[in-house]
């Protein structure tokens, strides 16, 4: 089964490979699509304590991106004065822990959120193998694609030209704004791209966000100078609720895998014939990331307790037909 799944998989970069070398001779889509993967179990942003303890759990269920990751692949056509575009990647914490080794052994605590941490592109073959292995397990793969108008599309290409140009993407962290050249994490990374070209309304921006306010109490150093124990963020009284009004605090913005994943889960679960207008079922990304694959579930009645039996890996892909959306004048960077 190894042996079979590593020439799979080894046939299935020589294919990307294949598709992005024809891409840069063929005329290319204009398109911009987002993968999503969802933690291997719910995290729940109720509390501090809760935010840490379901994080902690999502760790031991699967090292597998415990708290979820976004990536993109860029697709735009020539111009008369561009060449093809054809990027796929992301952005991540070079050690791709990003918070193990400050929350329980350098006492950061809730500062974990607003700590800068060296960052790094994600390469085209590490974006590929995500994916695949993440269509392999359970609800744990969706992807959301926009067909855009030229314009907009070459107005996305230079804005990832630019954050790469300017060296944005050694700047790591949830709290950053990636428009504001302040960094990124990796899904408000792969929103901002729905934010460059118009494509990020309020709606949207609601339901893929949320907005807490973090009590300085709970904060430690480096950033404010007290030591955070593990204890405290999991069992004090301060944990158990986000800053009161007259606290001081730190504003978080949060972009979650979570929250994009349920956004596509609840229209998908409407229907075709029920999609908001311009969405539609991405017949190319399902066809190629929807499988069938052996999961276990309980069964009392055998030896182990546990039967293997094949279902759908439960993957969801939706596209949205931005091409009549007019592209913005505004500058791509904000202050």
């Amino acid at each position: 089964m190894k042996s079979e799944k590593k020439v799979l998989l080894k046939f299935f970069y020589f294919s990307s490979a294949f598709i992005a070398l024809s891409n840069r001779e063929l005329k290319a889509e204009n398109s911009i699509t987002l993968f999503i993967i969802k933690p291997p179990r719910e995290i729940s942003w109720k509390s501090p304590s809760t935010i840490t303890w379901t994080a902690f759990k999502g760790r031991v269920t699967s090292d597998f991106h415990s708290i979820g990751h976004a990536m993109i692949h860029l697709q735009c056509d020539a111009t008369p004065t561009s060449t093809p575009v054809n990027e796929v990647t992301g952005v991540t914490d070079i050690e791709h822990s990003m918070d193990k080794d400050l929350l329980f052994k350098q006492g950061i605590g809730m500062g974990v959120f607003f700590y800068d941490y060296p960052g790094t592109l994600n390469s085209e073959k590490f974006v590929w193998r995500e994916v695949f292995h993440a269509s392999e397990l359970y609800q744990r793969l969706a992807t959301l694609k926009a067909l855009l108008n030229p314009l907009s599309c070459q107005r996305a290409a230079q804005y990832l030209r630019e954050y790469k140009e300017l060296g944005i993407f050694k700047h790591f962290g949830l709290s950053f704004t990636p428009r504001k050249k302040e960094g990124a994490g990796c899904t408000s990374f792969a929103a901002s791209f729905f934010d460059v070209v118009g494509l990020l309304t309020d709606e949207i921006k609601k339901a893929w966000t949320l907005h807490v306010n973090v009590q300085e109490k709970l904060i430690g150093r480096p950033l404010i100078n007290q030591y955070i124990e593990s204890d405290d963020l999991l069992f004090s009284s301060e944990a158990k609720h986000w800053a009161n009004p007259n606290e001081k605090s730190r504003s978080l913005l949060v972009y979650d895998t979570q929250f994009l994943y349920s956004w596509i889960q609840n229209i998908w679960k409407k229907g075709e014939k029920s999609f908001p207008k311009n969405y539609f079922l991405d017949q190319a990304n399902f066809r190629k990331w929807h499988k069938k694959i052996f999961i276990s579930i309980r069964a009392p009645v055998t030896s182990s307790g546990w039967e293997d039996v094949f279902v759908s890996n439960g993957v969801m892909s939706l596209l949205i037909d931005a091409r009549s959306t007019p592209t913005p004048q505004e500058n791509i960077w904000i202050p």
